[in-house]
C-alpha cells in the first residue's frame, strides 16, 4: 500500500490514545487503593477488577506509536532529521516534568540536578513511576527507521508469526517464572517490541483490518468480554494461589496482548464507523501528553492532602466501595485535561509541557 495516496489520519487513532490515557490514570488510582488495603485483593475485587481491564494501555501506546509512525513516515527524510522531527517532539516535555518530579522528591533543592543522579534519572525516566515509558519510546524511535528499511520483510507471515512467538515466550518467561533482570525501561521494550512492530505492519493492512473487524464484530466483541472477566479471575487467583502481587502490578502478560489486540481491532471498526464523540476525542487526544505528565502530580496531591488523613482519621472502609475508584478517577481525569485545556491557550506552551 502506498501510503502517499492514502489518508494518514484515523480518527479512530485518536479516540483510542485517549482511552489509553484515560486508562493509564484508571490503573494509577485503582493501584493505590488496592496498595493502601496492602493488596488483599479479596476485599478489593472491583479495584482489581478496575486495574486489570485497564492494562491494556502501555500496549495499546506502542501499537498506536508504531501505526502513526509508519503511516506518517516519508521516504527519504535522513536518520538524523527524522529523529528531530519525532522525538524532540516528546524530549522537551519530558524534561520539563522529569525536572519538576526530580525537584518535588528533593524539596527543590536545585542543587542536585547538576549531580550524576538527575543526569541517570533522566536516562531512566525514574523521577516518577510513570516515566519510564518515554525513554522506552525513544529507543523505539531510534530503531524505527531501521525497522521501516526492513518493512517488507516484517510484513510477511511467517516473519511476522516469528515475531509473534518469540514475544510470547518472552512476556511468558517474565509473567509466570522470573521477570527478566534488565534495566527497566530495557526490559519494557524486550516486552513490548511486538506490538510496536505490529502496529507499523497494521497501518499497511488497516482496511483489511477494518473489514475483517467488520465481519466478525460480535466475535470480537464476545472476545472482549471474555478476557475483561478471565483476565481478572486470573489475576485474583494466581495472586491469592502464590501470595504475591507481581501479576497485579504486570500488565505485559501473554493475555493481556491478547486483549490488547482484540480491543484495538474491535475500536478501530467501530469508532471508524460510527465517528463518535469526534469533535471531543479530537480536543481531548492533542491534551493527552500533558494529560499523561501531571496526572500522577495531581493524584499524589489529593492523596497527600486530603485522602491519606481522611482514611487515617476513618479508616479504609471507604476504599472498599464500589464508587470510590471510579468517582476519584473522575475528578483527576477532570482536573488534569482542565488544567491541560487552560495551559494549551498559552502560545507555545504544549511544546515544553506537552
Amino acid at each position: 500500500m502506498d501510503h502517499s495516496k492514502k489518508s494518514t489520519y484515523h480518527f479512530s487513532i485518536d479516540a483510542l490514545r485517549v482511552l489509553a490515557i484515560l486508562a493509564v490514570i484508571m490503573i494509577h488510582v485503582s493501584t493505590k487503593t488496592l496498595s493502601m488495603l496492602k493488596l488483599q485483593v479479596d476485599e478489593a475485587t472491583f479495584s482489581l477488577f478496575l486495574n486489570q481491564i485497564s492494562r491494556f494501555a502501555v500496549p495499546l501506546f506502542f501499537l498506536i506509536s508504531g501505526f502513526v509512525l509508519e503511516l506518517n513516515n516519508k521516504e527519504g527524510l535522513s536518520y538524523l532529521k527524522f529523529f528531530k522531527k519525532r522525538a524532540t517532539r516528546i524530549i522537551t516535555p519530558f524534561l520539563f516534568w522529569t525536572l519538576l518530579y526530580f525537584l518535588i522528591a528533593c524539596n527543590f533543592n536545585f542543587s542536585t540536578v547538576f549531580t550524576d543522579k538527575f543526569f541517570w534519572t533522566v536516562i531512566l525516566g525514574t523521577a516518577s513511576y510513570h516515566l519510564y515509558f518515554i525513554p522506552t519510546l525513544i529507543l523505539f524511535y531510534l530503531a524505527f527507521p531501521f525497522l521501516h528499511a526492513g518493512i517488507n520483510i516484517l510484513k510477511k507471515p511467517v516473519v511476522l508469526l516469528t515475531i509473534l512467538l518469540v514475544q510470547g515466550a518472552l512476556l511468558y518467561r517474565d509473567y509466570y517464572i522470573k521477570a527478566w533482570e534488565l534495566q527497566y525501561d530495557l526490559r519494557i521494550a524486550l516486552l513490548s517490541f511486538s506490538m510496536f512492530i505490529l502496529g507499523m505492519v497494521a497501518s499497511h493492512h488497516k482496511d483489511t483490518i477494518y473489514k475483517y473487524a467488520s465481519k466478525f464484530r460480535y466475535a470480537l466483541l464476545g472476545l472482549l468480554v471474555f478476557f475483561l472477566f478471565f483476565i481478572t479471575f486470573h489475576v485474583y487467583d494466581m495472586t491469592l494461589k502464590l501470595k504475591t502481587s507481581r501479576f497485579i502490578y504486570n500488565q505485559f502478560g501473554p493475555l493481556n496482548y491478547l486483549y490488547t489486540g482484540v480491543l484495538a481491532s474491535f475500536l478501530f471498526y467501530i469508532l471508524e464507523k460510527t465517528k463518535f464523540m469526534k469533535n471531543p476525542f479530537i480536543l481531548l487526544s492533542k491534551l493527552s501528553f500533558f494529560v499523561f505528565f501531571i496526572h500522577v502530580l495531581i493524584q499524589n496531591l489529593i492523596w497527600n492532602n486530603i485522602l491519606a488523613q481522611f482514611v487515617e482519621l476513618y479508616g479504609t472502609g471507604i476504599l472498599r466501595t464500589y464508587w470510590f475508584d471510579i468517582a476519584l478517577f473522575t475528578i483527576i481525569s477532570f482536573l488534569s485535561f482542565g488544567i491541560a485545556f487552560m495551559i494549551h491557550k498559552i502560545p507555545g506552551a504544549n511544546r515544553i509541557t506537552g
